[in-house]
């Protein structure tokens, strides 16, 4: 699985253009932003920066087909087959994931006491 550095990386990629959109077909199905890969890298960003795990996100993780269509579609070449299949690590439980989601970066202030990390939810 890649590391907390790698994913936030990856996440970085992406510049919010828009091109993988009429390539999912789960944001085709619901038109929903958290249901495309532009939103699913805004939620893995989040639980990156120590936001609570909740049921919600992880259910608009779960709603990835997996096809990566958007993959090919995307200008920017952002690896979404990597950051997809670490949330759902953490979505399944893979300790190890969750732990490297919640660790601070070098030079960053982690989770205070009190506030749930990805393994919230």
């Amino acid at each position: 699985m890649a590391d907390n550095r790698e994913l936030r990386d990856l996440a970085s990629d992406c510049v919010h253009c828009g091109f993988c959109l009429p390539a999912c077909p789960t944001y085709q199905l619901w038109g929903e932003e958290m249901d495309s890969p532009r939103g699913r890298i805004h939620i893995i960003t989040q639980l990156l920066d120590g936001a609570a795990g909740t049921e919600a996100a992880l259910t608009h993780l779960d709603r990835c087909l997996g096809c990566m269509a958007c993959v090919p579609a995307c200008p920017s070449g952002v690896r979404y087959d990597k950051l997809i299949e670490a949330a759902r690590g953490w979505a399944e439980g893979d300790e190890l994931g969750r732990q490297q989601a919640a660790e601070p970066e070098a030079g960053q202030a982690g989770p205070e006491a009190g506030q749930a990390g990805p393994e919230a939810g």
